[in-house]
């Protein structure tokens, strides 16, 4: 994944082993505590720790890749151009077709392989309440980082990745609408 994805797509900030300097930067995880209503931290309980240990830990999908919004934006965009970046391609086309195309449907939602899929796009949920949804009706990418273990615990968090979402696309409706007036 190093040599393949990360370093030539520059996502210098992503790997399964996080040197000192990045696990300095490792976000906190909270869970909302119903009794005081409040955020309490947590614990990541899909990993084992120190995040460093190579004798007691080991590179796992599930919570097991560390990343930062910049570097996910890169992949994201990778994606959203088909599976190309920089005219170098990395996911073949039929491939990213299978990828984000319907597989199966899980309680009322769709699934491709890794990725759920909608009618503009698809996205992938991972640990904490994190998410990476690619709008390709739009060309939009919305990468949201929490951390959050658990549901909100409010009718506002539980809202928060539609508001985003919502919010994305008026904050870009002014620049189509300039570029299509440029043309």
């Amino acid at each position: 994944m190093q040599q393949r994805l990360f370093d030539p797509l520059g996502m210098k900030d992503t790997t399964f082993w996080p040197n000192a300097e990045q696990i300095s930067r490792v976000a906190q995880s909270y869970k909302f505590d119903d009794k005081s209503k409040q955020l309490v931290e947590v614990p990541i309980d899909q990993l084992t720790y120190p995040l460093n240990d190579k004798a007691r830990r080991y590179p796992m999908p599930a919570g097991g890749v560390f990343s930062t919004a910049e570097d996910v934006s890169k992949f994201a965009q990778m994606i959203l151009n088909g599976g190309t970046s920089n005219g170098k391609r990395y996911i073949s086309e039929s491939s990213l077709h299978e990828m984000t195309s319907k597989q199966t449907g899980l309680d009322g939602k769709d699934y491709g392989f890794g990725w759920s899929v909608s009618k503009d796009g698809f996205g992938h949920g991972g640990a904490y309440n994190n998410q990476m949804n690619i709008d390709t009706a739009d060309g939009l990418i919305e990468i949201f980082m929490v951390q959050q273990d658990g549901p909100y615990g409010t009718d506002e968090g539980k809202s928060i990745g539609a508001t985003l979402a919502r919010l994305a696309k008026q904050l870009e409706a002014p620049k189509t609408a300039q570029a299509q007036g440029q043309n």
